[in-house]
């Protein structure tokens, strides 16, 4: 092979909380909506919750394969489902510094990896796009903090109990 040659694919190691505060990322339409079930939504968490126990100081979570698609915007080729179960895990705990009065540190974690707000706009665009079916629903129920979340009155789709169940299992709240 010659030395020019090139496949046109880069390699970058970057974390999960790297990819989602540097980069708007959106899930193309072609790709399925959220499909994680509980089982799935606690390994992960149980996997995280004991590296972080362990003193771990890095989690492979696996590989999250980004595309450049339609006006450079970068897709999510392969990932969506950690992408989508750790924003929800994010968002848990930027509610439950709320629940604790701590709303710096919830509007830190919220700006960072979840919603980055537009001056100009006067709104907030999410990190993380999902997909045509559950963009609209996991932004209202999910990624925006407590008290602006509004009912979902779009079309109703069997990801979306997925999303709420996966939310439930990762709340945190002030008793435990």
């Amino acid at each position: 092979m010659a030395d020019d040659a090139s496949t046109g694919l880069n390699f970058e190691e970057r974390g999960v909380a790297s990819a989602l505060s540097q980069r708007v990322l959106r899930v193309p339409l072609n790709q399925r909506s959220y499909a994680w079930e509980g089982t799935e939504v606690s390994t992960l968490f149980g996997d995280l919750t004991r590296a972080f126990n362990s003193g771990e100081a890095i989690y492979f979570l696996g590989a999250i394969v980004l595309t450049r698609g339609q006006n450079k915007q970068w897709e999510v080729a392969d990932g969506q489902q950690r992408l989508a179960t750790t924003s929800i895990m994010i968002a848990a705990v930027r509610d439950y510094l709320l629940e604790l009065s701590d709303k710096g540190g919830a509007d830190k974690y919220q700006s960072t990896y979840l919603l980055d707000y537009d001056v100009r706009k006067k709104d907030s665009t999410p990190k993380l796009h999902l997909n045509f079916q559950d963009h609209d629903f996991f932004v209202a129920t999910i990624l925006k903090p407590p008290a602006d979340r509004t009912s979902y009155t779009g079309t109703k789709f069997e990801s979306h109990d997925l999303l709420t169940e996966a939310a439930n299992l990762l709340a945190i709240t002030s008793e435990i």
